[in-house]
C-alpha cells in the first residue's frame, strides 16, 4: 500500500541540446525513498523549460498551442511564443502596434483569422499571429470577468453580471444575456465545436446553452446531460471530463454524445486538494491538482491512481491537439511537457557509438545475412552484424564496421579522416554478391564486395557523374542513377578479371520544360520493365521511358502551390503515386484522358512540418512519412494522421533525405536523421494506431449501464 504521507524529494538534473526548430532535454532522476512500483513518472519522459530557453517568468498561468506548432505561454510576466528554439516575449514595454494592457497573461485562447485573445486582469488583447503584434483592446467587462473559444475562434466573455460574445463584423462583445449564475468559474463553462457556449449551473443538473442564430439573435436552451449537478468540468479537443457532486468522473464526448464513468475521485481530491485540469491522455486520465502536481488514473488497472509527480504547484495543464505530450504550467519551475515513453521503434543513436559516426544518416540496406547497413553524410558506410541482436542487447563494437573505398574500420578504432565519403544510395545487385552504392563525388559510384569485405570504386572516366541518390540495376551490364546536378544517367559496366568493374560508357538524359532545363533528382520509382518515375528538385515528376526514350514532365502545382513540384520521395500504391515534397504529402492520380488529379496535405491540415523526407507503406496500408519534426503515420482511406515528435519513446526528431528504406526479408521500417537510425518492427506498427487517446469502456443512458460491443 501506497503510504502518501511518504516524504519525497526528487533531484532533477539537465542536460539541454538544441537543434534547428526543435528542443530535446534529456533527464536524469534520482528518486529517493520511493518505491519504484509506485511511480508513474517512469512512464513519462519529462522536458522542462524555464529561464535558460528565454522564458520571461518561472510563474506560468496559461498555455496554448497554435496551428502552425507554436506554444505560447501566459506568465506572471509577459507573453512567451516558443517553436522549439527561439523564445519570443512580448511585454508592456514592447513598442509593437498596441501594447499589451498588463504583462501578467491569465488566459490564451483562440481567436478567429489565425489570431489570439491574451486576457489580462484589467482586459483584453488581441493578438496577431501573422504580424506579432496586438492589434485590438477590448475593456468593456467588469473587474472580473473569463474569455472562452473554441479552436475556430467563436469567442464568448462572462463577468459576474453579463454574458457577451464577440462579433467579429463589429470587432466587438455584444451583450447577449444577463448572468443568471453570478459566477465566473472558469471550469463551469466551455465553448462546443458549433460556437455555442455551455453554462453549468451550480447545484443543479442543468445546463445553459447559449448559441448566436444566423440573424444575430440569441438562441438559449437548458438541458441537462447529467442527473445530478456537475461541480467540475475541464474540456478539449471535444472530450469533457467532468465530476459530479458525489465526485463521481466522467467522459464525455461532446460529439457523439456519449459519457462513460471512470471512478470516483473524493478521496484524491480530499488527500491533494483542488483540482486545477483533468486530461485524457492515451487510454489514463490525468489529474492536475493545483498544489499537488499530476496524478494519473491508469485505465489498465481500472482506474488505480498513481503519482506522476507530486512536488510541483499547478497554474495551467494542457493536452497538446497534435503531438502526444501534457504540459504544465508551474508556479515557479516554468514548463514541464510529459510524453509517454512507450516505445514504438528500436533505435541506434549516435551517442551508443561515442559519437564516432557523427554525420547524419543519409542512406540504408539490410541484407540476408541480418546485417544493417547505412550510409552517412561523411562519416563512410557503417555495417552493424547481426543488428536485432546487437542493438537491443548492448552494442558490441567489435560487430560495428566503418568503410571507405580500398579501406575499413572497426568502429573502436576508427578516426574521422580529413577526407568525405557520403553515401545517398545503396542497391542490391542482383547479377553479383554485393552492392551499389551512389556517393557525392570521387567516386561517385563504387561497389561492395562480400566476398572481400571491401569497397571498390567503378573505374573509367565517371568524372561527369555527380552527388549520386539512387541506383537501378536494369541488367548486368546496365545502371541508371539519379544525381543531383547531372540528371538521369545510364552507365554501361563491365566485370573486370580483379573483381572490379569499369563504366565504359555514360549517357546523360536531358530534359526540359519550356526553356528550363532539369537535371537534379532525387527519388526514381521503376515500374514495370520500361518505365522510370523521376521526381525533381523543384520541376515536378517525369515520367520517362527508358526503352524509347520518350518522357513527360509534370508540374504539380501553380504559383500558390509551385512548393509541391520539388519532390524528395515517390511511393507507389495501386494506381496512384505518394510523392514527399518540401511542402507536404502529394497523393497523385491520374483521370481518364491521363491528366493528374492531385490532392495534398501539409501543415495547412496540421502537419507539424511540411517537409516529406521518406515515404513507406506498411502491411495494413498506413503511410509513414518522415519529417523535419518527427515521423507521421498516415491514412490514406480517410486522409487521418498522427504525428510522432519525440514521444513514444523517439529520439530521433529530424530526418534526413533519401534515409528510408523497407526490409525485404521482415517488412520493418528502416527512416534515418540527424542522430542516428530507428526501424518500426511489424509487430510495434501495429500498436500504433491513427485514433483518438481514448477507449470507452462503457456506455451510460439514463442513468443505466449499457455493454459496449
Amino acid at each position: 500500500m501506497f503510504n502518501f504521507n511518504l516524504s519525497v524529494k526528487i533531484y532533477r538534473s539537465i542536460v539541454y541540446m538544441v537543434r534547428t526548430f526543435i528542443f530535446t532535454i534529456s533527464l536524469l532522476l534520482i528518486l529517493s525513498g520511493i518505491p519504484h512500483r509506485l511511480l508513474a513518472l517512469d512512464d513519462y519522459s519529462l522536458v522542462q523549460i524555464s529561464y535558460t530557453q528565454g522564458l520571461s517568468n518561472s510563474a506560468v498561468l496559461s498555455l496554448y498551442r497554435d496551428d502552425q506548432g507554436v506554444m505560447w505561454f501566459g506568465t506572471y510576466d509577459g507573453l512567451n511564443g516558443y517553436n522549439g528554439k527561439k523564445m519570443e516575449v512580448f511585454r508592456t514595454d514592447v513598442p509593437l502596434g498596441k501594447p499589451l494592457l498588463n504583462n501578467s497573461i491569465y488566459d490564451i485562447d483562440a481567436a478567429d483569422n489565425n489570431h489570439l485573445w491574451i486576457s489580462t486582469l484589467v482586459g483584453v488583447n488581441r493578438f496577431s499571429l501573422k504580424k506579432r503584434q496586438v492589434v485590438g483592446t477590448y475593456q468593456v467587462f467588469k473587474e472580473e470577468f473569463q474569455l472562452f473559444s473554441n479552436r475556430k475562434g467563436d469567442t464568448w466573455v462572462v463577468d459576474k453580471g453579463h454574458i457577451y460574445y464577440y462579433s467579429s463584423q463589429k470587432d466587438s462583445f455584444v451583450e447577449a444575456a444577463p448572468n443568471k449564475l453570478q459566477s465566473i468559474d472558469k471550469n463551469l463553462y466551455l465553448v462546443d465545436g458549433q460556437g455555442a457556449l455551455w453554462q453549468f449551473l451550480q447545484k443543479t443538473s442543468q445546463i445553459c446553452c447559449y448559441q448566436i442564430r444566423p440573424d444575430g439573435g440569441l438562441a438559449t436552451e437548458v438541458t441537462s446531460l447529467h442527473s445530478k449537478a456537475i461541480i467540475f468540468t475541464f474540456s478539449q479537443g471535444g472530450l469533457l471530463n467532468f465530476v459530479d457532486e458525489d465526485y463521481d468522473l466522467f467522459l464525455y464526448d461532446l460529439e457523439k454524445r456519449r459519457k462513460i464513468y471512470i471512478r470516483n475521485i473524493g478521496m484524491l481530491i480530499e488527500q491533494y486538494g483542488k483540482l486545477k485540469g483533468i486530461v485524457s491522455f492515451h487510454d489514463d486520465i490525468i489529474l492536475g491538482f493545483e498544489q499537488n502536481g499530476l496524478i494519473k488514473l491508469d485505465a489498465i488497472t481500472h482506474y488505480k491512481e498513481s503519482v506522476i509527480d507530486n512536488s510541483f504547484r499547478i497554474f495551467s495543464i494542457y493536452k497538446d491537439p497534435v503531438q502526444d505530450i501534457i504540459w504544465v504550467g508551474t508556479d515557479g519551475q516554468g514548463v514541464f511537457a510529459y510524453s509517454s515513453k512507450k516505445e514504438m521503434a528500436v533505435q541506434l543513436m549516435f551517442s551508443q557509438l561515442q559519437n564516432k559516426i557523427t554525420r547524419q544518416v543519409r542512406s540504408i540496406y539490410t541484407d540476408t545475412l541480418e546485417n544493417l547497413w547505412f550510409g552517412t553524410k561523411g562519416d563512410g558506410l557503417v555495417k552493424v552484424e547481426k543488428y536485432q541482436d546487437n542493438i537491443r542487447n548492448g552494442l558490441d563494437w567489435q560487430n560495428i564496421t566503418v568503410y571507405f573505398p580500398g579501406k575499413k574500420a572497426r568502429l573502436m578504432n576508427y578516426e574521422c579522416p580529413l577526407s568525405e565519403f557520403q553515401v545517398f544510395g545503396i542497391a542490391a545487385s542482383r547479377y553479383k554478391n554485393g552492392f551499389w552504392l551512389g556517393s557525392a563525388e570521387n567516386p561517385a559510384l563504387s561497389f561492395y564486395d562480400y566476398l572481400r569485405d571491401m569497397i571498390y570504386p567503378v573505374k573509367g572516366d565517371i568524372s561527369m557523374i555527380q552527388k549520386v541518390h539512387q541506383i537501378y540495376e536494369e541488367n548486368d551490364s546496365i545502371l541508371w542513377m539519379t544525381t543531383s546536378g547531372t540528371g538521369l544517367c545510364r552507365v554501361l559496366v563491365k566485370y573486370l578479371p580483379d573483381g572490379t568493374f569499369e563504366a565504359t560508357h555514360v549517357k546523360q538524359f536531358a530534359f526540359k520544360e519550356g526553356k528550363k532545363d532539369i537535371n537534379d533528382f532525387f527519388p526514381m520509382y521503376v515500374e514495370g520493365d520500361s518505365v522510370m518515375w523521376l521526381g525533381s528538385r523543384g520541376m515536378g515528376l517525369i515520367r520517362f521511358n527508358f526503352h524509347t526514350e520518350a518522357y513527360k514532365v509534370y508540374l504539380l502545382g501553380g504559383k500558390d502551390k509551385f512548393a509541391i513540384n520539388d519532390i524528395l520521395a515517390i511511393c507507389p500504391d495501386n494506381n496512384r503515386l505518394y510523392l514527399g515534397t518540401v511542402s507536404g504529402l502529394v497523393q497523385l492520380e491520374f483521370d481518364q484522358r491521363n491528366n493528374p488529379v492531385v490532392f495534398c496535405i501539409g501543415k495547412e491540415q496540421g502537419f507539424l512540418n511540411d517537409m516529406i523526407h521518406g515515404i513507406l507503406k506498411d502491411e495494413n496500408g498506413f503511410l509513414w512519412l518522415s519529417t523535419n519534426k518527427g515521423l507521421v503515420k498516415y491514412n490514406p482511406t480517410n486522409h487521418a494522421f498522427h504525428t510522432f515528435y519525440y514521444t513514444n519513446g523517439l529520439q530521433i526528431g529530424e530526418f534526413s533525405d533519401d534515409a528510408f528504406y523497407q526490409c525485404a526479408q521482415t517488412g520493418d521500417l528502416f527512416f534515418g536523421g540527424t542522430d542516428g537510425i530507428l526501424f518500426l518492427e511489424k509487430e510495434r506498427m501495429n500498436k500504433v494506431e491513427n485514433q483518438s487517446s481514448i477507449s470507452f469502456y462503457g456506455l451510460e443512458i439514463g442513468g443505466g449501464t449499457c455493454q459496449l460491443l
